[in-house]
């Protein structure tokens, strides 16, 4: 077997496990490229082998994480955690690093560990063995901070994660999920609404109709043919994130309303429907001819599309600490904007149905007051709630944690520009951030009498060449060109690009574990 089409062999191993058909293709994927010309040869051909190819591969990668994290100078990095069970019950944390390389911050995944126990305690034995198969044995030496997301056993005040490490680790910071945060911000704004618990209930019944019934769904895509529609089916709402479910479902609802209705209707009045099917039927369709069901259905949509614009900002491995307080600014006035006037959905309904109760031609139940109860009542009494949560939960990176604010002093886009007020700006914050590592630098080489003056000349060098890139190009561009110039004072901004505001990373492999587990 030559290296050539060992090579080839290693890339379709590759292939499957990344796009994740089941190992029995890759025969047939050999048989494909030889059918095509390419020369495999006729060994090594079978499940088995594309096995122990994707081993091969997975060591190489986790040699290459090892060799990064090894030679890495300093060895700052942070963690990222996130704790679950597999198809087996067992209690596991899944474990991932950020990093630099080469001037860029990235994720890279160490290992998912099986807990001793469910304590801080088995989740930092954790980090100990995912740790000291990449070669670092002292890695409390290198740790910046801790991603989590803000579950007890990370964020317990006393026998927390943070709480226990910080007390060899004193500059450690702790850092909940900013986009686990969001959901539970929202969460916490509407979870008590009787509106949005019958909304939920109504379309989750309308998710089973349809996906526990081929025949169901068969009749509403018939029906929505001969009405000259097309529909979607209707999505679930439970998942790991509910607001992009919550999100999905009400956009079916609201763009395929008639046809749901009408199919539901024809339900109820079939002979060969079941008694559950006919009654569940009844019930839904009772729901979706309440006026106040549409009317709070157009009005979270818009809510959600609203939110869903930070979700997905929050859920990116390089959200920056900027980008995430931006974001967050633009939907708290968005928010507040819908107190004052109706947003896009709300509004489209409002103008369709004027002072009457016809909704795509369907008849609303519709009560005198229910319009005026809902602008003077319940949408003020819902976004002032979501605003006020959205304020309290993201207070450290707003304006509480000094350290996280002291480490926006390397936000370029942040900076004077008057010359004058640039000489002097950052100084106070770059003394407090020397302050708080102080025993990091310390056992990494830094040269605390010449970091204010690296840091001016900092300024005067990016100030002059690279204003007009982003931030990720330039700090890139200033490690890889001017590390040895300023190199006590990119210590401190490596601290800040390894920050790891979000864990969607580790969320995506617990789903991807899931998914490999059980299929």
């Amino acid at each position: 077997m030559t290296e050539e089409k060992l090579v080839k062999l290693f890339n379709t191993a590759y292939y499957i496990a990344k796009n994740e058909p089941p190992f029995s293709d890759f025969n047939q994927l050999c048989m494909l490229q030889v059918k095509n010309g390419v020369i495999l040869g006729e060994i090594y051909l079978n499940d088995k082998l594309c096995r122990e190819f994707i081993e091969a591969i997975a060591d190489i990668m986790e040699l290459q994480v090892r060799d990064e994290m090894n030679n890495s100078q300093p060895c700052f990095f942070s963690l990222m955690g996130d704790g679950g069970t597999d198809s087996s019950n067992k209690d596991l944390e899944i474990i991932y690093v950020r990093m630099l390389c080469n001037g860029e911050p990235v994720n890279k995944y160490l290992k998912i560990v099986e807990l001793p126990n469910g304590t801080a305690d088995g989740v930092i034995a954790s980090f100990d063995e995912a740790l000291f198969k990449v070669g670092l044995n002292d890695w409390r030496n290198g740790l910046v901070s801790i991603a989590s997301d803000g579950a007890s056993v990370y964020t317990g005040v006393r026998n927390g994660v943070v709480a226990k490490l910080k007390q060899c680790v004193p500059w450690l910071l702790g850092i909940h999920c900013i986009a686990h945060n969001l959901e539970l911000a929202i969460l916490d704004g509407i979870k008590d609404e009787i509106l949005l618990m019958s909304l939920r209930d109504m379309l989750q019944s309308i998710y089973k109709h349809y996906h526990y019934s081929p025949k169901a769904l068969r009749e509403l895509r018939e029906l929505a043919e001969v009405m000259g529609e097309e529909i979607q089916k209707p999505g679930n709402l439970k998942g790991t994130r509910w607001v992009p479910h919550l999100h999905r479902a009400l956009k079916v609802f609201l763009k395929d309303y008639k046809v749901i209705h009408s199919h539901f209707q024809n339900t109820v009045a079939a002979d060969t429907s079941s008694v559950d099917m006919q009654g569940r039927a009844r019930k839904i369709t009772k729901e979706q001819e309440k006026f106040n069901t549409v009317l709070f259905a157009c009005f979270i949509l818009d809510v959600l599309e609203c939110l869903s614009k930070p979700s997905k900002l929050f859920q990116k491995d390089d959200v920056t600490l900027t980008l995430a307080r931006d974001g967050l600014e633009h939907t708290t006035l968005q928010l507040t904007a819908m107190l004052a006037r109706p947003s896009p959905y709300l509004q489209e309904f409002l103008q369709n149905i004027g002072d009457g109760n016809i909704f795509q031609e369907i008849e609303l139940k519709r009560g005198d007051q229910d319009l005026i109860q809902f602008n003077t009542t319940t949408k003020p009494r819902i976004l002032h709630c979501i605003i006020s949560y959205l304020e309290n939960r993201f207070q450290s990176i707003q304006v509480t944690d000094p350290t996280l604010c002291a480490l926006l002093v390397f936000d370029t886009s942040l900076w004077p520009d008057d010359r004058a007020e640039l000489a002097t700006y950052g100084e106070d914050k770059i003394h407090h951030l020397v302050q708080h590592f102080r025993p990091l630098l310390q056992r990494n080489n830094f040269n605390f009498e010449a970091v204010q003056e690296e840091w001016s000349g900092l300024k005067v060098c990016i100030s002059n060449n690279f204003l007009d890139l982003n931030l990720k190009a330039l700090w890139k561009r200033v490690f890889n060109s001017y590390s040895d110039r300023f190199c006590n004072i990119l210590k401190l901004v490596e601290i800040l690009l390894i920050l790891p505001l979000s864990t969607a990373c580790c969320e995506c492999d617990f789903s991807l574990m899931g998914k490999i587990k059980s299929d």
